[in-house]
């Protein structure tokens, strides 16, 4: 099956082509709007609703994807946490979680996979608890260099890519998108 998965970044699309390999997965870097939500499926919803109404019925998989940080119980920031750390930075954001008591949180990758002529979307979920530390390592990815994944003892900014890659809640996301497709197709 052909997916489209819309993103930009070609570390995302490496990753779903290496996890979906039995499928013909391409990367289309659209520029779709985000609504601002605390709820990733209606985040997912309207990405995927717009890159269909460009798509104009061409007959292809659409897949997109959203992150989201949750410090402790807060409830917060979840999708919202580019804004949060565009706003903080990463020392800001430690200081939000310490103002809270927060030293856990958690990382999750929702995905959305809407198949041609079959509504609504189908969604996935990784997720990956962990603790939040002083910044250590340098990374593009927002969160990656104050967040220690369970069972680690390095930042996701310190680990190489393919360790990252190995543990990550995009991962658990793209392999439950695997399973999925196994299944149903």
């Amino acid at each position: 099956m052909k997916i489209l998965f819309i993103t930009g970044n070609e570390h995302k699309l490496k990753e779903a082509k290496d996890i979906l390999s039995e499928h013909d997965v391409e990367g289309n870097s659209l520029d779709l709007p985000e609504i601002q939500s605390l709820d990733p499926k209606e985040i997912i919803t309207e990405k995927l609703a717009a890159a269909a109404a460009f798509m104009m019925g061409e007959r292809v998989a659409l897949m997109v994807e959203d992150t989201s940080f949750w410090i402790g119980d807060t409830g917060f920031p979840g999708p919202l946490f580019k804004f949060l750390h565009t706003t903080l930075g990463s020392k800001g954001v430690v200081r939000f979680a310490e103002a809270f008591q927060a030293d856990t949180a958690k990382a999750e990758c929702h995905i959305g996979l809407l198949l041609p002529n079959r509504k609504p979307p189908t969604f996935f979920v990784g997720t990956i608890k962990g603790n939040i530390t002083t910044e250590r390592g340098k990374s593009s990815f927002g969160f990656d260099p104050i967040f220690i994944p369970e069972g680690h003892d390095k930042t996701f900014a310190e680990m190489s890519a393919k360790e990252k890659n190995s543990i990550s809640h995009r991962r658990k996301a793209l392999e439950h998108v695997a399973d999925w497709l196994k299944e149903n197709l």
